[in-house]
C-alpha cells in the first residue's frame, strides 16, 4: 500500500474486501443467532482490543501469495439488519442504510401474492424460488427473520477450521445457530467451504465444473495488488482499476461520489456489503449441455471438442485462457476486450458467462465510455465451493447432493453493483441482442429461455438447454462494519 493515510484507512476494513484469503483453504460460514447479548458483547471487545485480534482487517493480510507461510486463523463478521438491531444500534444508524439490505435479499412477499419484486430482479423464481431455500428465505429453513450474524472462520487445514467452530459456538461467546441445535455437521446454518488448488503454489482454486476461478477481478486503487499491476501490466489496470469506494463504503466512487452510508458516529465508514448466494451445481447437467453443445460444433476447431464447448458457454477455457484474442501481458488472461477483438461474438459468445457478467467496453458505442461505465458496476468475488470436489476432468462426473458454490461478492452499492449484474447482464433476454436468452451457467431456466446461441460462419450454433446448472438454495445481504464500528457494538457507545 502507498501513503499513509491509505494505510490507516485500510487497517479499519475487515479483511475479505481487500484480498481473497485463499492461504487458508477451509472455512466454515456459520449462521447465528444472539443468545447472550452480554457475553457476545464481551467476547468481540476483548478479541478487538487485544494485541494479537483473530478479526483481520485487509491491512493485515495484504501482501503478495506466499505458499511457504502457513496463515494463522481468522475470522470475519456481517450483520444482517436484524442483526445490528439485537445489538443496540440506533434508528439514525439503520436510516442510513440502503433499501436493498434493509429489505432483505428475500422479503416477505405482500399478502396475496407469491413474489416480490426483488424476486423478478434477481431471478429468484421457479426452481430458484425463496420457499424452496435452506436458509435466508422468508418461509422455510433457515428464515432470513432468525439469522442475526454470519460468522465467518478460516483456517489452513480441516482440524484447525473444527476447533475454530467448535470454540465459536461456546456459550462463553453468548451465540447460538439460526435454527437451534448445537451441531454444526447436522445442520444447514453452517456450509463448510474449501478451496480446491491444483497445487500449494496455484492461488486460483478450481470450481466444480472444473474452471479455474477468481480470474479478472477488479483490483482496488491504493492496494499493493494494484500499484504492482500498474507499473507491470498498464493494460490489465486499465482494464480492472477500480475505485476503492465501489467496495468500501465513505470513500469516493467511479463516480467521484461517495456511496450514501450511516453516518451517525460515523458507524458505515470503511464499510461494505457482502452477497452471499449458496448455488447447487449440477455437474451432471453441466456435462450433458458441454456434450451437446460440442455436437452442434462439430468440426470448427482443432480444440478438443469439449473444452472447446465448455469454453463457449463459460467465455474462456477451464484452464484460465480467454476465448477472445489477446496480447498476454506478462502472464495475465485478463487483459482482453471485447469492442476491437471480437465485436461479433465469434470467439467469446454474447451470452456465455463472462461476457454477461463483465461486457468491458462492449455496451456503448465508444468502448472507453462502455468501460468506464461497466466499473461501476464490479463486484468482488470471494465465493468458495462446498461438498466432495468433482475434478470433472474428462466431463464424465454426475450430479452428487450437496455441491455446489457458496457465492459471495463485496459490494458498496447493491442495488448498482450486484442486482445490477443479475438484472441487466446476467437475466436479461435480450442482452446483446438476444432473443429470449440467459446466462447459462447461473440463470435459472424458464420455459422460454431455452436456448444459447453460438455465433459462427457460415452459420451460428443453436443449442436448447434442457435442465438448470445451478439451483440457488439460500442467500441473503451482509453488513460488514469497519473494525472501529464494530467497537461500536461491542461497547454499546451511541
Amino acid at each position: 500500500m502507498k501513503g499513509t493515510q491509505e494505510m490507516d484507512f485500510w487497517k479499519d476494513v475487515q479483511a475479505l474486501v481487500g484480498k481473497g484469503l485463499v492461504n487458508r483453504r477451509h472455512s466454515a460460514h456459520l449462521l447465528l443467532c444472539i443468545k447472550d447479548l452480554g457475553a457476545f458483547r464481551g467476547w468481540l471487545e476483548r478479541d478487538l482490543q487485544s494485541t494479537e485480534p483473530l478479526l483481520a482487517t485487509t491491512h493485515d493480510v495484504t501482501g503478495a501469495f506466499d505458499p511457504t507461510v502457513v496463515p494463522t486463523p481468522l475470522y470475519q463478521i456481517g450483520f444482517t439488519p436484524a442483526g445490528l438491531k439485537a445489538m443496540g444500534a440506533p434508528q439514525k444508524v439503520m436510516d442510513g442504510f440502503s433499501e436493498p439490505f434493509l429489505a432483505g435479499m428475500a422479503p416477505t412477499p405482500a399478502e396475496g401474492e407469491t413474489e416480490t419484486r426483488r424476486a423478478g430482479i434477481l431471478g429468484d423464481v421457479g426452481r430458484n424460488h425463496e420457499s424452496d431455500w435452506d436458509w435466508g428465505g422468508a418461509h422455510g429453513g433457515v428464515r432470513a427473520a432468525d439469522i442475526h450474524i454470519l460468522l465467518m472462520l478460516f483456517a489452513d487445514t480441516e482440524a484447525e477450521l473444527d476447533d475454530w467452530v467448535s470454540k465459536a459456538l461456546k456459550p462463553s461467546r453468548g451465540l447460538a445457530l439460526a435454527c437451534g441445535g448445537d451441531d454444526p455437521k447436522a445442520t444447514k446454518a453452517v456450509i463448510y467451504n474449501r478451496l480446491y488448488l491444483t497445487s500449494p503454489q496455484d492461488n486460483h482454486p478450481t470450481e466444480h465444473f472444473g474452471y479455474v476461478d477468481g480470474l479478472s477481478q477488479p483490483m482496488i486503487k491504493g492496494l499493493d495488488r494494484a500499484e504492482k499491476t500498474r507499473l507491470n501490466r498498464p493494460e490489465t489496470y486499465r482494464l480492472h482499476a477500480v475505485a476503492a469506494g465501489e467496495f468500501v463504503l465513505g470513500q469516493e466512487n467511479e463516480r467521484t461520489i461517495v456511496t450514501p452510508y450511516p453516518r451517525h458516529r460515523e458507524f458505515g465508514a470503511n464499510g461494505s456489503y457482502l452477497v452471499v448466494r449458496q448455488l447447487a451445481q449440477h455437474v451432471g447437467a453441466f456435462n450433458e449441455l458441454v456434450k451437446r453443445t460440442a455436437d452442434e460444433m462439430q468440426g470448427w476447431s482443432d480444440e478438443d471438442p469439449l473444452e472447446l464447448a465448455a469454453a463457449k458457454l463459460m467465455g474462456r477455457f477451464r484452464d484460465g485462457r480467454p476465448l477472445t484474442p489477446m496480447p498476454r501481458e506478462n502472464g495475465s488472461y485478463s487483459s482482453f476486450t471485447f469492442a476491437d477483438r471480437d465485436s461479433g461474438g465469434l470467439h467469446c459468445p454474447f451470452s456465455s458467462h463472462i461476457r454477461r457478467a463483465n461486457p468491458r467496453d462492449s455496451r456503448e458505442d465508444n468502448p472507453e465510455t462502455a468501460l468506464r461505465l461497466s466499473k461501476r458496476h464490479r463486484v468482488m468475488r470471494r465465493g468458495r465451493i462446498y461438498g466432495p470436489v468433482a475434478k470433472n476432468q474428462t466431463f464424465g462426473e454426475k450430479d452428487c447432493d450437496d455441491q455446489g458454490l457458496l457465492f459471495m461478492c463485496v459490494n458498496a452499492d447493491i442495488a448498482q453493483q450486484f442486482e445490477f449484474i443479475q438484472q441487466t447482464w446476467l437475466n436479461n433476454t435480450t442482452f446483446a441482442g438476444a432473443d429470449a436468452e440467459v446466462d447459462p451457467i447461473v440463470a435459472g431456466l424458464e420455459p422460454s429461455e431455452k436456448r444459447f446461441t453460438i455465433p459462427g460462419r457460415p452459420q451460428s450454433a443453436i443449442v436448447q438447454r434442457h435442465e438448470p446448472l445451478t439451483t440457488l438454495k439460500g442467500g441473503g445481504y451482509f453488513f460488514l462494519p469497519g473494525k472501529r464500528a464494530l467497537l461500536l457494538l461491542a461497547q454499546n457507545d451511541w
